[in-house]
């Protein structure tokens, strides 16, 4: 379900996002890029967590946001007229992700794709 609300806030037409200086001052921007895929990851993670193969679906989990990521940014550049995708965007995206895993390894004192 997440991963379909990214799609459609990415596929709002580019007039409907507010923006103001103060924004591109934070670059709050990427923020929230990463944002959507940091909540993207954990979700997948934690529906397998308790796998056996856990370093399967921790590898899958993180190709699934970094290839969601750049796949959304495709979309922008190349089929919707009113968005633009670029690089920034999908680094911000996969940042976001690798900001979840190291947010797990500090919050349980061991890398996410170790067994429990």
């Amino acid at each position: 379900m997440w991963a379909i609300v990214i799609l459609l806030l990415c596929s709002a037409p580019g007039k409907s996002i507010p923006s103001t200086d103060w924004m591109r001052w934070f670059n709050l921007d990427k923020w929230i890029h990463a944002f959507f895929y940091f909540v993207l990851f954990l979700l997948l993670y934690r529906g397998y967590r308790n796998e056996r193969n856990i370093s399967v679906y921790f590898l899958l989990s993180l190709f699934f946001c970094i290839s969601y990521g750049i796949g959304i940014e495709l979309i922008q550049a190349f089929f919707l007229p009113d968005r633009s995708g670029d690089v920034p965007d999908a680094v911000a995206n996969s940042m976001g992700a690798i900001f979840a895993i190291l947010g797990l390894r500090l919050l349980n004192k061991k890398w996410p794709w170790k067994a429990t």
